[in-house]
């Protein structure tokens, strides 16, 4: 009862925001991942190899490629989808878990999802649950918003986008951020890919400025 009570209080509180358009959440207590952060001195160069362990043509595919390519994009890090699961350093998978009540969490331990692959802090496992990440169930939770409906599935997409880049960032290594920038690593992400978030990378890494 407490889990469901979380996800509608999220869903209650997420607006459109009028100046960048973007999808947020606030005044939220569900935590949408956890806190995972990967030992940066074992990963010699910026580059993770991804596995979608999901349909090609679902949404949730189609969203973290999107959000692979927005990452990649900022010159910092670079994922690279692989079609083998053994080559993958990264496993994006879109299991359902009532259980969980997170449109999003990232896993060191491949003991709650059980996808025949061994886990570890250098080699995670992100899970998007289609659970409370699919877009009938965010449309009934978003009527009493206020939200029309007409952008009811534009904010949705704009929302699951940052969820994907925000677990892409925990497995570059970069930690919930906790400064007061605008940033795609807040605990409960909304935004997407923010200029803290690049600087936060090229630190992690020794790139540069």
């Amino acid at each position: 009862m407490k889990n469901r009570f979380l996800i509608k209080t999220m869903a209650a509180v997420m607006l459109m925001t009028p100046v960048t358009g973007s999808f947020v959440a606030v005044n939220s207590s569900t935590v949408l991942a956890k806190n995972r952060t990967l030992k940066v001195k074992n990963i010699k160069k910026p580059v993770r190899t991804v596995y979608l362990r999901m349909k090609p043509k679902s949404f949730l595919y189609k969203t973290m490629k999107q959000a692979m390519k927005a990452w990649n994009d900022t010159g910092t890090f670079t994922f690279k989808q692989v079609k083998r699961q053994r080559d993958a350093n990264v496993v994006v998978t879109d299991i359902k878990r009532k259980d969980i009540p997170m449109p999003g969490i990232e896993f060191v331990k491949d003991d709650v999802l059980h996808i025949g692959r061994k886990a570890s802090k250098l080699n995670p496992v992100i899970n998007l649950n289609p659970e409370f990440l699919n877009k009938s169930y965010v449309r009934k939770q978003l009527k009493a918003t206020g939200i029309p409906e007409d952008q009811a599935d534009l904010a949705f997409s704009r929302w699951t986008l940052a969820i994907c880049e925000h677990e892409l960032g925990h497995a570059i290594g970069l930690k919930h951020y906790k400064g007061t920038k605008p940033s795609v690593m807040k605990e409960n992400p909304g935004l997407p890919i923010q200029p803290v978030d690049v600087q936060n990378v090229r630190k992690l890494y020794h790139l540069g400025q």
